[in-house]
């Protein structure tokens, strides 16, 4: 739904700003 993609793109943006999320994407290369 518009509503369900709205809140996965809100989302995206936190965890592109957090350094966890940069962890976790060098963990899984």
């Amino acid at each position: 739904s518009q509503l369900r993609q709205i809140i996965e793109d809100n989302s995206a943006k936190v965890f592109a700003g957090s350094s966890d999320f940069w962890v976790l994407v060098a963990a899984l290369k």
